[in-house]
């Protein structure tokens, strides 16, 4: 019963966890592209650079 438990709470922490992860990385592209769109317009090249460095 507590081993059943404790899988539980596992399964949804993981859950929430990879939830989390997705909308991060959802949000972290969204940002990427229109960060993407500013440096070309009107950032100095070492900005632009950083991006393909990482």
């Amino acid at each position: 019963m507590k081993d059943m438990r404790r899988l539980t709470h596992w399964t949804y922490w993981l859950f929430m966890r990879m939830l989390t992860l997705q909308l991060d990385q959802v949000a972290h592209l969204i940002e990427q592209h229109g960060r993407k769109r500013e440096t070309y317009r009107n950032a100095p090249l070492s900005e632009a650079g950083q991006g393909t460095m990482r």
